[in-house]
């Protein structure tokens, strides 16, 4: 289980890593980063 959840919020992800990197969220900011570079497919949103 992810800081994420399981469902497909690629878009929402992306969104928040600036948040969670002003507000000093840094390891979940590397959660984000990470699962952005493994899973984040920008041709996939609709």
């Amino acid at each position: 289980t992810s800081v994420f959840g399981g469902g497909d919020l690629g878009a929402t992800i992306v969104d928040g890593m600036d948040t969670l990197y002003i507000m000093g969220m840094i390891d979940e900011f590397r959660e984000g980063r990470d699962w952005i570079a493994d899973h984040f497919r920008i041709n996939e949103i609709v």
